[in-house]
């Protein structure tokens, strides 16, 4: 008999090995030729989000990329992203040329990849990030769902002035940046970065503000970046405003926030559809391959509170909760590793696996984290039925983290090779 491991992930997340195509793409723009570098998913298909990344100034989408990391994610969160070149060293934030070259590397996208233009992205640093601040008060920003920008504002103007309808925006910056200074007002400055930020916020009329301090946004890879996430939510239609300061970092583009982005970035579309990171359970039919997400059934329990539209759970301080998973329908006897990915705080203290008889299935096992259980006994373990995650809370704060991925290996007997699954056969739904 042949074992064979079937791994399956519910939130997909960062992945040390990345499936994509970069190439090279030069357009002409009002008589000058323009250029970008863009990045596909292997087996690209259409209707994929299309994100626009700005560099800053004296620098290049090279330099861009190989900081921000953001196109790691596009093989498994499946979009498109384009890193535009500015013409020279600067970005025209005053006037309409690189605004006329976004345009047209939008068409450009379109016509090569058919691109979901109700989710177009706008994300930039320094300058890169001038130029989307006098985007969003131009014609064109109306054609973003929502925009990203890190380490820059547009000096001397006052984009919300200019604006009619909400704008789904998060802002990245670093406390102690010494060229967009956080809150130095000088000849350059009428507002400090947060009074900057929170225009928009009551631009959208937004109605709910919550503040997480000690925040990391990027734990696994530069866990020594935190800061403080305010988010302003209930806006028009649904908007949103998110500012992440954070403590350290100065002014680079950095792979530490590219999480963040991403996650709030690709929640909206223009025609109000709404995306999520499909936290939920599944099913699996041996027969075809494939493993069916389907909505909603990881349930927060006691005080825990639980957004499945962000992965984001929160712990008041002073109580406990469980975060339970419930498997549907699926005959797993062969569970062999059960692991969840976070940033943010620890708020779990046990994970129980219980089988299909009710018993808690701890034979043959050991524990590595407190997230994370690996079997040794492969054939005993009984049908797994739910997993709950437990806390508490024993601080003077609330408690945050947001989880990254979740995964279930399954060990299954196979008597023939031709029954392996293909993971390019997942399914979500």
């Amino acid at each position: 008999m042949k074992r064979i491991s079937i791994i399956i992930i519910l939130i997909l997340s960062f992945l040390q090995i990345h499936a994509y195509n970069q190439s090279n793409v030069s357009i002409y723009v009002n008589g000058v030729q323009r250029n970008m570098i863009v990045f596909t998913p292997n087996g690209v298909t259409s209707g994929l989000p299309l994100l626009i990344v700005t560099h800053g100034m004296n620098q290049s989408p090279q330099y861009q990329y190989e900081n921000d990391h953001l196109y790691e994610l596009i093989d498994t969160e499946r979009f498109i992203i384009a890193y535009l070149a500015s013409n020279g060293n600067t970005w025209d934030t005053s006037g309409s040329g690189d605004l006329d070259f976004v345009d047209a590397a939008i068409n450009k996208m379109d016509e090569l990849y058919s691109i979901n233009r109700n989710r177009l992205y706008w994300s930039g640093f320094s300058m890169g990030s001038m130029l989307i601040y006098h985007g969003i008060r131009s014609e064109i920003g109306k054609k973003f769902a929502a925009f990203a920008p890190t380490s820059g504002i547009l000096f001397g103007a006052e984009p919300w002035n200019e604006r009619t309808t909400p704008v789904n925006l998060i802002h990245c910056h670093s406390y102690d940046d010494g060229t967009f200074v956080y809150d130095g007002l000088d000849w350059r400055y009428t507002y400090t970065i947060r009074d900057y930020v929170t225009h928009f916020a009551t631009l959208n009329n937004a109605s709910t503000y919550t503040k997480t301090e000690n925040y990391v946004p990027n734990a696994s890879e530069m866990g020594y970046i935190y800061g403080d996430k305010e988010v302003w939510t209930n806006g028009t239609n649904g908007s949103e405003v998110e500012l992440f300061s954070a403590h350290g970092g100065g002014h680079w583009p950095t792979l530490a926030y590219k999480y963040e982005i991403w996650n709030f970035l690709k929640r909206f579309s223009l025609d109000g559809s709404t995306t999520g990171n499909n936290i939920a359970t599944f099913s699996y039919d041996s027969s075809t391959g494939r493993c069916v997400v389907n909505q909603s059934d990881l349930v927060a329990g006691g005080n825990l509170q639980f957004d499945s539209s962000t992965g984001v759970v929160t712990l008041p301080a002073g109580k406990s909760g469980t975060l339970t998973l419930t498997y549907n329908g699926a005959d797993f006897s062969n569970v062999s590793k059960v692991k969840l990915s976070h940033t943010g705080d620890d708020l779990f203290n046990t994970l129980t696996v219980t089988n299909t008889s009710g018993e808690s299935v701890n034979g043959g096992a050991f524990w590595s984290s407190k997230y994370e259980l690996n079997y040794t006994n492969y054939q005993n373990n009984g049908n797994v039925s739910t997993l709950v995650w437990s806390g508490n809370n024993d601080g003077s704060s609330a408690k945050t983290m947001t989880i990254r991925q979740l995964l279930i290996q399954v060990d299954v007997m196979r008597a023939e090779q031709k029954h392996e699954q293909s993971l390019s056969r997942w399914s979500f739904g």
